[in-house]
């Protein structure tokens, strides 16, 4: 993927590529969210506990380092569901940190699969 992709086309070639782990930006111009899909019973095993949440969460966040905070709660993370809100405005939010959080979250917490050939 190139380095130069905007937050939109990481997120329309990821899901182009991945049925059961989708990201949904929200915002006019740019993304003040990220919801985060994904088929809960697949993942059953990584989101299962209030323990597997907290560890979530402050990885994201520290991660983030104060551009991206997750907004949902441990019930929507059992069900398939993650909302991370964008602090777009902050002097240290780039889209490629904001990219590379979410590649993170998909790849290497989630291991998300792509779709195979032929989908």
């Amino acid at each position: 993927m190139p380095e130069a992709f905007s937050l939109t086309e990481f997120i329309r070639d990821w899901n182009e590529r991945h049925n059961n782990f989708r990201f949904t930006p929200a915002g006019e111009n740019s993304p003040v969210s990220v919801e985060i899909r994904y088929t809960a019973v697949r993942y059953k095993d990584i989101t299962n506990g209030i323990d597997k949440w907290n560890d979530f969460v402050s990885a994201v966040e520290y991660r983030g380092r104060g551009i991206i905070c997750v907004s949902s709660s441990y019930n929507m993370f059992e069900q398939g569901i993650i909302e991370l809100k964008l602090a777009n405005l902050n002097h240290n939010y780039t889209e490629s940190r904001v990219i590379s959080i979410l590649q993170w979250i998909g790849e290497e917490l989630f291991n998300a699969d792509c779709k195979p050939d032929g989908e």
